[in-house]
């Protein structure tokens, strides 16, 4: 079988010699820019050049992580620069999340193998297709695929597949996500995810809580665990098992590490047949960092509450006994051994209720612990940091020089020049030193030269054979043998290093033009009548009133409403005011959505859309596919599918786009300076902050497949919307406040705009009319300009 890479995460370069020295093959490192993980001890550039050379002299292999969306400025004038020193340094590859930096990284740097990020958020053979004929040699697929959509993304895309099986788990598609960046300014698409995902929430029907005031934690996963699933993860054609993990010790990647090497290489020696995890080691990762503990992921089941760590959002540690009374004192009853510098924590406790231990504990016996009063008896206590593991980590993996073994020849002839050869890993480095001279005295002994020759230091290399051929009465000074040795492992690196330099291309990058060439009219509305309006609606009540009214020249209709009682009479009203009607696509279209909807193709055809939203590249390749394009139609692109710089905005045109959707995280000077001529913006509308394969309706009452509105609670009492999206099996969690740009048209004007977009979720038919025919009412109390004034950083 072949070798699975065991890809680790680096948050600093002590995280990265841990993760090497327990086994990974490769790890993935930020820099000072364009990472998805901007609070890590990212290195410099210097730091950088240093850990690609550590690396490969180690025979492994680095990526850097360029996974967030980038912004023309940083695009054109930074990007470069900043890759350049690192591509001629023999980088390995780079994860990319944006595709202007993809398309820019392909061009600039054509030898610079590109992963695509799991923030872009890959889950079916259509997108991974589109990236392949781009020269992407790499996906990362979204965490929430089952094993046979691995499977099935890995036949069509014949290259590598890397697949996450330790660490956190974000409860929303990573990429699709804008809770941080919505509600705090701190922007997950920027690498500054805040996590407001595991602060504690409320979900409400109507004005009635139904879930339980002590599982507050309604978005928090558990850490995934996937050393079962080895085996059937090899099976599906997986290349690269990912650990998450840039914000953990370095103890952490390299016991992680160290666990999923020998447990891979135990399916790839054994078989599935000789395949059995140790509890033990279990156990260990546990201790290391859980939250509630482990699931599987997504491998084996779509979502569910035994995925969630509703009681606690942060690490948990390891039940090592409980709490009992003596009298009115508490005491703590050990059921494992504790030692001493352990911390321990009881459930429900808070951090700063741990314990750290003074002695050791052992079981069978009971201690007081008066500072646990509050906690009644039968309360768990967990262990939350084990001295003696974590001291052993250190002893194994961090403590020790880290040394390859080489084999060394020395030839030590009277009259001729001192050699010395060192063989690695297919390399043979050679240096020449003194001459050697006849012994007067003392001649040299081969033992002793061979004692002297193997003192590498805190080289990278150790002596593991070493060969001497001599004259019995050869002389050749201490000094020399030190030099030729020191001359040698120079020589060994230098030729390392040179095997994996490059030289950059002779052409200088340059920027695309300003002028996208969008469309810039459509929907029987004439040029030099300034931005169309449309309308994307949650609710065919929404669709008749503008039906009645014609308030806007088109209309989007949400997928959800497609096979309702009434949508043909819907749509046909639309049509009869000359209004452009349109369907928008689902936000996520894995492979049994696009088997659903192409049993609905019959009822498209009938329903003869004037063009589609597309959310994503599935839906657009989709539309492609089935002949839905015919006759004329338009593509519009919705915000997801991200159009930070302009290089994005001409790839998406590329693909037969004709008017993008402006991002909403760049502000007004930022939309300026891009440009934004005849695109679309969204001007109303309560954004969708999150889109998840997991249900909240479901994890709290039960899955009945049933479409029910809901409302999620922060900790100050905002609403956030909840829809449930059954026919395709997604949650989108809203704003709790709508975005109001409609207002700003003296600032709207200076970008050229094609079309205002109002997208209406949950409000009434009068509402939508009011704020379509009264822009300048004071209608709504509270509402949020977005990024428009403040952008994100």
């Amino acid at each position: 079988m072949k070798k699975i890479e065991i890809l680790a995460p680096a948050g600093s370069f002590e995280s990265m010699v841990g993760a090497f020295s327990g086994g990974a093959d490769a790890v993935y490192m930020g820099g000072q820019k364009f990472g998805a993980r901007a609070y890590a001890q990212n290195p410099d550039e210097n730091g950088l050049l240093e850990a690609i050379d550590y690396a490969h002299i180690h025979g492994k292999q680095l990526y850097l992580t360029v996974n967030t969306l980038l912004k023309d400025r940083e695009l054109e004038k930074e990007l470069y620069a900043y890759l350049a020193p690192l591509y001629t340094q023999g980088l390995d590859a780079v994860l990319v999340q944006d595709m202007g930096t993809l398309c820019a990284i392909r061009e600039w740097f054509p030898e610079l193998p590109v992963h695509a990020s799991t923030q872009m958020t890959v889950v079916s053979p259509d997108h991974a297709r589109q990236l392949k004929s781009l020269g992407v040699t790499r996906i990362v697929p979204a965490r929430e695929l089952s094993l046979d959509e691995v499977r099935q993304i890995k036949e069509v895309f014949q290259g590598e597949i890397e697949c996450f099986v330790h660490g956190a788990m974000c409860y929303c598609y990573s990429g699709q996500c804008l809770l941080s960046s919505m509600i705090g300014g701190r922007s997950g698409n920027r690498g500054r995810c805040a996590q407001p995902c595991r602060l504690p929430y409320s979900l409400y029907d109507g004005e009635k809580q139904i879930s339980s005031p002590k599982a507050p934690y309604l978005l928090s996963l558990k850490d995934m665990c996937a050393l079962e699933y080895i085996p059937a993860l090899c099976q599906a054609g997986v290349d690269s098992f990912k650990i998450e993990g840039r914000m953990k010790r370095p103890e952490y990647a390299a016991f992680v590490s160290y666990v999923y090497r020998k447990y891979t290489d135990l399916y790839l020696s054994a078989g599935k047949e000789g395949y059995h995890v140790d509890p033990e080691d279990v156990r260990a990762l546990m201790e290391l960092y859980n939250r509630g503990g482990f699931c599987k992921g997504y491998y084996k089941q779509h979502n569910g509450p035994e995925m969630m760590t509703f009681s606690r959002p942060n690490h948990q540690g390891h039940c090592v006994g409980s709490i009992k009374r003596r009298g009115k004192t508490p005491v703590f009853e050990p059921s494992a051994a504790v030692g001493k510098d352990d911390v321990l924590l009881p459930e429900g406790g808070s951090d700063k209720e741990g314990m750290t231990v003074k002695e050791a504990y052992v079981p069978g016996r009971t201690y007081p612990v008066a500072q646990w009063q509050k906690f009644g008896p039968g309360t768990k206590v967990y262990r939350i940091y084990n001295a003696s593991l974590i001291d052993a980590i250190n002893k194994q993996f961090l403590s020790n020089k880290n040394q390859e073994k080489i084999h060394v020849s020395l030839t030590l002839f009277k009259d001729f020049p001192a050699k010395i050869e060192l063989a690695y890993a297919g390399f043979c480095a050679k240096a020449l030193g003194p001459v050697v001279e006849t012994a007067s005295k003392h001649p040299l002994v081969k033992a002793d030269v061979a004692a002297r020759i193997s003192k590498t230091g805190n080289t990278p290399f150790c002596v593991g054979s070493v060969d001497v051929a001599m004259d019995d009465d050869a002389y050749l000074s201490v000094t020399g043998l030190n030099q030729l040795r020191r001359d040698g492992i120079e020589a060994l690196i230098c030729q390392i290093k040179g095997a994996y330099a490059r030289e950059l291309p002779q052409m200088l990058p340059k920027a695309p033009a300003k002028d996208f060439g969008c469309l810039g009219r459509s929907a029987g509305v004439p040029s030099g009548y300034g931005p169309e309006r449309t309308a994307l609606v949650s609710r065919l009540d929404q669709a008749a009133i503008l039906a009645q009214e014609k308030l806007v020249s088109r209309v989007y209709l949400e997928p959800w409403l497609v096979g309702e009682p009434g949508i043909k009479e819907t749509v046909r009203a639309l049509k009869q005011q000359e209004m452009g009607v349109f369907l928008a696509l689902p936000h996520i279209f894995r492979i049994h959505s696009r088997k659903r909807w192409h049993e609905l193709k019959g009822l498209l055809t009938e329903l003869d859309f004037d063009g589609y939203l597309v959310r994503n590249m599935e839906t657009l390749e989709f539309v492609k596919d089935e002949g839905l394009l015919d006759g004329k139609k338009t593509m519009i692109s919705d915000g997801s599918l991200y159009t930070m710089n302009r290089r994005a905005v001409a790839y998406f045109q590329s693909l037969g786009i004709d008017r993008t959707t402006v991002p909403v995280e760049l502000n007004s000077r930022e939309l300026a300076a891009r440009g934004c001529e005849g695109e679309e913006m969204i001007v109303y509308g309560y954004p969708p902050l999150m889109i998840t394969a997991q249900c909240l309706w479901g994890n709290v009452h039960g899955c009945n497949r049933q479409s029910a509105a809901a409302e999620l609670s922060d900790r100050t009492g905002r609403r956030f919307p909840v829809r449930n999206v059954c026919g395709d099996c997604y949650n989108l969690i809203y704003n709790s406040l709508p975005l109001v740009l409609y207002d700003q048209e003296e600032k709207l004007d200076q970008l050229s705009l094609g079309a205002w977009r109002y997208n209406f979720t949950y409000e009434s038919p009068q509402m939508v009319r009011r704020i379509l025919s009264n822009p300048h009412e004071n209608i709504l109390k509270a509402f949020t300009r977005g990024h428009f004034n403040r952008g994100v950083e």
